[in-house]
């Protein structure tokens, strides 16, 4: 009777007695239902935010945001390094900024808690990244409810800005 005996192999060396060739992929964000949907979500939002920009610099950079999205959710590499926040810190009161920053290869959900301290302090801050979705996806649910609720609480102020950055350019 002739057995299969298992044959340990040292780093480095390869085995091409059962190696399969690689399966091709095509390059750009494949992301589920799921992950989709809040993409979906963040684009809505993002048609929100364009009612509180106040110069057409800051109407370009959610209009690049908007359509980096509708890229991400086709499949494709956005090309882009944009950060768009919603604040409300004003002086002598505590405060809250959500940040949505859209890259080639994640997209991050992220907020800074603002607390005024004193004249002479100033406001002391505290960062927290909420949700980061990559190009083979995982939006955790239960982070992303709670940076929509951040972003509820300061888009429901009637002191809350837009601020924009797009670190790439036009180019």
């Amino acid at each position: 009777m002739t057995e299969d005996v298992p044959r340990f192999l040292h780093p480095g060396e390869i085995d091409n007695r059962n190696q399969a060739p690689p399966l091709s992929r095509s390059p750009g964000w494949h992301l589920c239902d799921d992950d989709l949907c809040r993409i979906d979500e963040l684009h809505a939002l993002c048609l929100d935010w364009l009612t509180l920009a106040k110069n057409s610099s800051a109407a370009s950079h959610v209009a690049k945001t908007l359509a980096a999205l509708e890229g991400i959710a086709a499949g494709r590499m956005p090309r882009v390094l944009l950060e768009l926040s919603v604040n409300r810190k004003l002086r002598f009161c505590d405060g809250l900024t959500v940040t949505l920053q859209v890259s080639d290869d994640e997209i991050e959900l992220s907020s800074i808690e603002w607390v005024w301290m004193s004249e002479e302090q100033g406001h002391d801050y505290a960062y927290r990244t909420h949700a980061t979705l990559t190009p083979c996806g995982g939006f955790d649910q239960g982070t992303f409810d709670q940076w929509f609720f951040f972003e509820t609480t300061v888009t429901g102020d009637t002191d809350a800005y837009l601020t924009t950055s797009d670190q790439r350019g036009d180019a």
